[in-house]
């Protein structure tokens, strides 16, 4: 094979304080910040989230996202459009990062630069910097893939804000499913767990959202699905990615995440993907969906008797299935 491929990664984190030393050790293994300190498949940026009012200028969720949008450019060319050969974007952010990552797409689309696949943890957009406040700004279409995962609101977490980032441009040409709801904490989903409450109690957010319907133990198995959910699907993507460049000539390594503490990761040497369970789900549907044959549901039964049971017919919402490859 020729050369290798330039996997440009760019992140940015959630909101917290304003300190940067406190805000480093409670980002330190968030989602956005592990997929970071593991990508050796190129260029990248990670940058950290506002602090809460976003008033902090040089953190402020504006700059956060012109300083990535600036590095993909830097990488990509600053005078090539469109498709570069060898090359491809990767871009992920937390709450109100997710928004920000948001926008960088819409940016790069001025560029004609594509966005290969884009992780978006909880997106949440309260900031007058990007897309207008509260504006649910929609994926450009120069994005390929997406992975979007949410908190599902009958968790009653964080309710004095929604999400953005639930349009897109062209269904057609974005691909992936989403938002996907977990029920879990909107810290959970990014990846940065609350303490324990006493007695096993629910979790209480403090103002302006207070008591939660999530306990810690809910909250941590959350956490590991999410981590694992997405991360295989971004294995996938990156796979696809690889095969593509292949084809052109490039080769991509494999894609390594290390496992820590709190959070099961799929094996990084076989690739398994995943899918939650939504309502409405039916096996035959999902083996469409990744297969392009509903008869290929023995399939998926077979590799999660454990979980499904002896009857194929009966799914049940938020079960994780193992999609075999095939």
């Amino acid at each position: 094979m020729g050369k290798n491929a330039m996997l440009i990664f760019g992140a940015v984190d959630g909101t917290s304080v304003e300190n940067d030393e406190d805000y480093e050790k409670t980002f330190y293994d968030s989602n956005v910040h592990r997929l970071f300190l593991n990508w050796t498949h190129g260029p990248k940026e990670y940058r950290r989230g506002p602090n809460a009012l976003d008033t902090r200028s040089d953190i402020s969720t504006r700059n956060q996202a012109i300083a990535v949008k600036d590095f993909v450019v830097s990488y990509w060319g600053p005078y090539k459009r469109g498709p570069v050969y060898g090359k491809a974007v990767f871009l992920a952010g937390y709450s109100r990062g997710a928004a920000a990552v948001i926008e960088v797409c819409k940016w790069l689309k001025d560029y004609d630069i594509p966005v290969e696949c884009l992780l978006l943890y909880d997106p949440v957009d309260r900031s007058f910097g990007v897309g207008n406040a509260f504006n649910n700004t929609p994926l450009t279409d120069n994005v390929k893939n997406v992975i979007h995962v949410v908190r599902d609101h009958g968790a009653e977490s964080r309710e004095s804000f929604g999400n953005c980032g639930t349009r897109r441009e062209n269904w057609s040409k974005t691909k992936g499913l989403g938002p996907i709801p977990f029920f879990g904490t909107h810290a959970a989903i990014g990846g940065t767990l609350w303490p324990d409450p006493p007695n096993g109690e629910f979790i209480d957010e403090g103002f302006p959202d207070y008591m939660t319907k999530v306990t810690a133990d809910r909250d941590r198995d959350t956490f590991a699905r999410v981590r694992d959910y997405t991360y295989a699907e971004l294995r996938q993507g990156i796979t696809n990615c690889k095969n593509r460049m292949a084809r052109e000539g490039t080769r991509v390594p494999d894609f390594q995440v290390t496992p820590v503490a709190g959070g099961s990761l799929p094996p990084t040497g076989g690739g398994k993907r995943y899918y939650i369970v939504k309502p409405g789900d039916w096996l035959s549907k999902i083996a469409q969906q990744y297969y392009g044959d509903p008869m290929k549901y023995p399939i998926i039964h077979k590799a999660n008797l454990s979980v499904i049971g002896p009857n194929p017919d009966i799914i049940k919402p938020n079960q994780r299935l193992e999609i075999p490859y095939i």
